[in-house]
């Protein structure tokens, strides 16, 4: 696909309201960048600072003395959507000043193909018991289950007579950042977890 293109891909991804000019990296592309890592750019040099494996991770790495008294004043939906607000709305985009944060100001960049709401994720997902807290990694839906009844609960943020939810690997860990993605691993929910389970993009 020509550079071109590929601009007017990411563009279209893009809320109105947040179309402020991509970023372009020093020599690399967005398309160069780690599917699914997320990276600090110094807004002057536009070169990488930092990369981390989430928004939470993110924030509180460069908000080392304000992250964890001003995130544990929230609820989980409220923390998620404290740090969406000021890094996932923002990605790939030349926001005027940068993204203010105690450790400087940043511009923020992930692979074009991992925005968030885009349809093309990983395929891994956690299937979780909501009667027991038990949540288990699979790669694919046919691993997790029948394929078909797997996938439709999926895109559906439906719950089986079983009990069972089926949470996209890369939405689950935003959540819950202690969790591994490694075939078979499991982690176990407390309660206040299971109560505000996330949902996966509608498609």
């Amino acid at each position: 696909m020509k550079q071109g293109g590929r601009s007017e891909q990411i563009n279209s991804q893009l809320k109105p309201k947040d179309r402020y000019p991509l970023v372009e990296l020093k020599d690399k592309s967005l398309y160069d960048l780690v599917p699914g890592k997320i990276y600090s750019i110094n807004i002057n040099t536009l070169e990488v600072c930092g990369v981390y494996n989430n928004q939470r991770e993110l924030w509180i790495n460069l908000n080392p003395n304000s992250a964890h008294t001003v995130l544990g004043q929230l609820s989980l939906k409220q923390q998620i959507n404290f740090i969406d607000n000021r890094i996932g709305r923002y990605f790939n985009l030349v926001k005027p000043g940068g993204i203010n944060t105690e450790s400087g100001n940043f511009y923020f960049c992930k692979h074009p193909d991992y925005l968030p709401g885009l349809t093309k994720k990983a395929s891994g997902l956690f299937a979780v018991n909501t009667l027991t807290g038990l949540a288990k990694y699979f790669a694919n839906n046919s691993q997790a289950g029948d394929r078909g009844t797997v996938r439709r609960n999926r895109k559906n943020n439906t719950i089986t007579k079983d009990g069972i939810k089926y949470i996209n690997e890369d939405i689950f860990i935003e959540n819950f950042p202690s969790a591994v993605i490694k075939e078979g691993a499991i982690f176990q929910l407390n309660k206040k977890q299971l109560v505000n389970l996330p949902d996966n993009p509608k498609s």
